[in-house]
């Protein structure tokens, strides 16, 4: 191989074959290894309490998004996605810069947890918010006693 050369690992996804991203090999800044099935259901269950953004400037605010996401980090997706489910639910409508986050995150990061937990990506949705429920119901039950 030439200095010129590049060596590139080809990430094609799973659910489209037709998806794929040529990444050079050396990139670790760009890339990580996916997430395990015991750290999916330990964000899952930590995800009532990532705290939503603040953000102080609403010009600034597609940036905070992305600062917040630029680690690659699935905690990072779901702060700027809880972001975003609040201020659509207080706002009675989606921004088209929430829009745009939304569904790029939440396809990150369901198609990472479909992944890791070895289910359709349709499903997780459901399970997140089965899970989530679950938790928060015995967080009620052990401050109630």
């Amino acid at each position: 191989m030439t200095a010129h050369e590049i060596s590139n690992n080809t990430l094609q996804s799973v659910e489209d074959s037709g998806d794929r991203v040529y990444v050079p090999a050396d990139d670790e800044r760009h890339i990580r290894r996916p997430v395990s099935r015991e750290e999916a259901l330990a964000l899952i269950g930590r995800m009532p309490d990532i705290e939503t953004l603040r953000v102080k400037n609403e010009k600034l605010r597609e940036q905070e998004y992305k600062d917040c996401i630029s680690g690659y980090s699935p905690e990072g997706w779901v702060r700027v996605l809880k972001t975003a489910y609040s201020r659509t639910k207080s706002r009675g409508s989606v921004t088209s810069v929430d829009k745009k986050y939304q569904v790029l995150l939440e396809h990150a990061l369901f198609s990472e947890f479909s992944y890791a937990l070895g289910m359709p990506e349709g499903q997780v949705p459901g399970f997140i918010a089965e899970h989530v429920k679950t938790k928060e119901l015995k967080t009620k039950e052990s401050q109630s006693k």
